[in-house]
């Protein structure tokens, strides 16, 4: 019997996902929680391999958002004078080496619906019985976002406590916020946290941040989503 993971954020590094692909069984399950691309120069193809696994959950991330909503741009310019969700998108997110790759490959505009239609949440029941919530930035059990906006790009939870007696069974596990920014930003020397292999276990384990910030890093981890194994996965870092 196969098993299921989560992976996030692998920003374009393609060795990082070669090596995740190798890793994978052919019955295995992946939930991937977004931000296939920009920054590392791989990204185009990790996301059209993503789409094409079966193997494969895809959820939206805020870059999967952007790069929908800059080729929209580009798309109906007449529509969208003034391109701030392009620069948004290449200039200010990472995004130019995924444009230029796209270009490259002949201008499909039909990756606008494509990215449009991913899933924005999904939720697994783990073999222990717990309910697993996968987004991209995350949320707290029992605040329910408001809309797919806040799925992928809020980070106002991280301060929020589960409610134990609620929501005793609820995990959820999210990417979006690096780390190591997660730790020094928002929970160091203020909320109790665990790191297992560069992944972030806090809220008393009802959240799991996997961002290990690959591009900067250079590395990746699955989360086995019924052991809650962290497998760590390392490359060298784009200079």
């Amino acid at each position: 019997m196969g098993k299921t993971y989560a992976l996030s954020d692998i920003h374009g590094m393609g060795d990082l996902w070669n090596q995740i692909k190798t890793y994978l069984q052919s019955d295995d399950k992946l939930y991937f929680l977004g931000d296939a691309a920009d920054r590392g120069p791989d990204g185009f193809k990790i996301m059209q391999e993503l789409l094409a696994d079966s193997r494969v959950h895809y959820i939206k991330g805020n870059h999967e958002m952007l790069m929908a909503n800059g080729l929209s741009e580009l798309k109906f310019p007449n529509r969208f004078f003034h391109r701030e969700d392009f620069e948004l998108w290449t200039y200010c997110n990472g995004g130019e080496i995924t444009y230029e790759t796209w270009e490259k490959a002949g201008q499909d505009f039909s990756w606008i619906k494509r990215l449009n239609n991913l899933p924005a949440i999904a939720t697994y029941t783990n073999t222990t019985g717990k309910e697993i919530i996968l987004c991209h930035a995350g949320f707290t059990p029992g605040n329910k976002p408001a809309d797919t906006y806040d799925l992928v790009w809020d980070r106002h939870h991280f301060y929020d406590a589960t409610d134990e007696e609620e929501y005793p069974n609820t995990i959820v596990v999210h990417g979006h916020t690096p780390v190591p920014y997660l730790k020094s930003r928002y929970l160091r020397q203020r909320l109790p946290y665990t790191e297992v292999n560069g992944a972030c276990f806090y809220d008393n384990n009802h959240k799991i941040d996997i961002d290990a910030g690959s591009f900067t890093t250079g590395k990746t981890v699955l989360l086995d989503l019924d052991t809650l194994e962290v497998i760590p996965f390392e490359t060298d870092i784009i200079e």
